[in-house]
């Protein structure tokens, strides 16, 4: 997968979501959870750390936040857009996208109607 950087916060997207002008504003943390998980994910994609467990050690961190981290990769690319344009619900919180989120998109759609009102 190609990865599309933005160099001052050093966050890295991938190059199927379209980049906005980020330059011209702070990253919410959302957003930077998003891009931590993308960055984990290719650690695990490389193998540079061959478990999330490994990775986890190395990032001195434990298993359960590597992986919900990791789990944001999988959600359907609308609520990535929402996430990347900070358009999603401000009552939205990382834990409910993040832990077991459904696998299917067309689940995750139905998911996120209850979860973003």
């Amino acid at each position: 997968m190609a990865v599309s950087h933005y160099k001052r916060g050093g966050l890295a997207f991938p190059s199927h979501i379209p980049l906005r002008d980020f330059s011209l504003r702070k990253p919410s943390p959302l957003q930077l959870v998003l891009a931590r998980g993308h960055h984990w994910l290719r650690i695990l994609e490389t193998s540079e750390a061959a478990t999330m467990c490994n990775n986890a050690h190395r990032e001195g961190t434990n298993l359960s936040y590597v992986a919900r981290h990791i789990n944001l990769t999988l959600l359907v690319p609308d609520i990535v857009s929402r996430i990347l344009d900070k358009t999603l619900s401000e009552g939205v919180q990382l834990l409910s996208l993040a832990t077991n989120p459904p696998m299917l998109w067309e689940d995750q759609r139905r998911w996120r109607a209850g979860i973003t009102g």
